[in-house]
């Protein structure tokens, strides 16, 4: 939630501390302009009839086991566990801002990219909504969503009407010099420095192959000084099996070793807890059901 309890929007600094990375001028803009519109009590409903989403930064910095460390989460669709964030692959490396998109794990897809930085990413929040609640007038919220949306892009200098609403696409990032960005089924994909990586393409992991392997290539990877390299390999098999009794257990370390010494702590400390959730939570799931039976 971006409102602290006396109703006044959390700082720039709070926020930043909260989502880990620095945060863009533009964001604080937007929600400042949109509380000015909204009594405190309706800020985070009446949020969800304006950019369909209900504005909200997880208090332990990721949104579960399955949503990748470097999407940075801002806000929550509702529904299969989407949510909306900055995608960050290097926190060491400060921007003024950030890609912004959509991860639903359940949709198999990904992290679609929705813009390229936060103005014309809530341009098409905006706008996605609007249209929406013009074309379903008997929902109880739109009346008043409506207004709030055409002064927000009054304010703001935003054009959300009769705007053609594109679907997210694949990221792609701008190397830095010197950088590689090697993709992930995930959708996130591993950027790091060249020589993080080693030389032979990777070769990435797809079901059914047995864990066993890119497992030890990822270990490999770690003892020739290449966590970028580890790092894509661990992360293909979280993607499709951190819900696999023991998997969490073996990989985890793996995954908080790369990013510990490809400089990004913030991002080994999410893992770590993600464990701590998905062991139990596979515990639960296996004494209920029975063991999801391992690729070998």
């Amino acid at each position: 939630m971006f409102l602290a309890p006396d109703g006044q929007l959390l700082s720039q600094n709070v926020l930043a501390a909260r989502l880990g990375v620095l945060i863009p001028d533009d964001f604080c803009r937007i929600w400042s302009a949109y509380r000015a519109l909204v009594s405190p009590e309706k800020f985070e409903p009446l949020a969800y009839y304006v950019f369909t989403l209900f504005p909200s930064i997880p208090p332990e910095a990721h949104g579960g086991p399955n949503v990748p460390p470097e999407v940075r989460i801002f806000g929550r669709i509702g529904a299969d566990g989407g949510v909306y964030g900055y995608l960050v692959h290097a926190p060491e490396c400060p921007a003024d801002d950030y890609p912004v998109g959509i991860f639903v794990a359940i949709d198999h897809e990904g992290f679609l990219a929705r813009a390229p930085t936060t103005r014309p990413a809530f341009e098409l929040l905006l706008a996605q909504r609007l249209q929406w609640n013009l074309e379903n007038p008997a929902d109880p919220q739109p009346a008043r969503a409506i207004e709030v949306a055409r002064e927000l892009a009054t304010t703001l200098g935003l054009t959300i009407e009769r705007r053609r609403i594109p679907r997210g696409r694949p990221f792609r990032p701008k190397l830095p010099a010197g950088w590689r960005h090697v993709p992930t089924l995930d959708g996130v994909g591993a950027l790091a420095p060249a020589d993080a990586f080693a030389r032979k393409p990777h070769p990435g992991y797809r079901r059914p192959t047995p864990l066993a392997a890119p497992m030890a290539a990822a270990r490999d990877a770690l003892r020739a000084g290449l966590p970028g390299t580890a790092l894509a390999l661990a992360r293909d098999v979280w993607t499709n099996h951190w819900g696999v009794t023991g998997v969490p257990e073996e990989l985890g370390p793996i995954l908080i070793a790369a990013y510990t010494a490809l400089g990004r702590p913030a991002y080994a400390t999410i893992v770590q807890r993600q464990v701590e959730i998905a062991v139990p939570w596979n515990k639960k799931i296996e004494d209920r059901f029975g063991p999801r039976k391992r690729p070998e």
